[in-house]
């Protein structure tokens, strides 16, 4: 044989040896890129509940007043004027102990509707493990009692009996009205209406 044939034979088989390797390579980095995506912390289930805020907006646009300035919700709030819920099923979404069919399940909502809803255009969140609290400003510019939420499997949800204070709760649950003079702690907004 020549030299030619030879040396292009020999080429031949360097050439496919480095196919190979490359081949094995990328099988190795393929499974490799498998392996971390499975081992890794799956996404929340809903994108609606990926961050605190998202989960606060979302509870807002069920409502219809993502797109409403806060000063139209404050008025609305002062006139005892109710939001109307478009969607009951993504409202339960955002709930980690939303009991639609307790008394005062309306009333709990409210009260943390109202929390964000006056203090939208500038929600302070702050993270602590699994526990968010998200903070509104009111009129004068103090921060809203926070709502608390938790990090569960499906996203961030808010938890209702660390949000409203247990006087309120406890109002809510006898069915007695709110008052502010018989408290210090501020009363809730009228409950939005299904």
């Amino acid at each position: 044989m020549s030299r030619d044939v030879v040396r292009a034979r020999d080429d031949a088989k360097r050439i496919d040896a480095k196919r190979n390797a490359t081949c094995g390579i990328l099988r190795l980095l393929l499974t490799l890129v498998v392996a971390v995506l499975a081992c890794s912390d799956p996404e929340p289930a809903d994108l609606r509940l990926l961050t605190p805020k998202t989960t606060a907006e979302t509870l807002l646009e069920v409502y219809g007043v993502a797109d409403v300035s806060e000063e139209e919700v404050r008025r609305r709030m002062r006139i005892g004027r109710s939001f109307h819920l478009h969607d009951p099923e993504t409202r339960a979404l955002c709930f980690a102990d939303l009991d639609e069919s307790a008394p005062d399940a309306e009333g709990l909502v409210g009260y943390v509707f109202g929390s964000l809803a006056s203090g939208k255009s500038d929600l302070e969140v702050t993270i602590t493990g699994d526990v968010a609290h998200v903070f509104g400003r009111d009129e004068s510019g103090r921060r809203s009692r926070p709502v608390v939420m938790r990090r569960e499997d499906a996203g961030w949800k808010i938890v209702l009996r660390e949000s409203v204070p247990v006087a309120i709760q406890r109002r809510l649950a006898e069915g007695a009205p709110s008052s502010s003079a018989r408290s210090n702690e501020p009363t809730e907004p009228k409950p939005p209406t299904n």
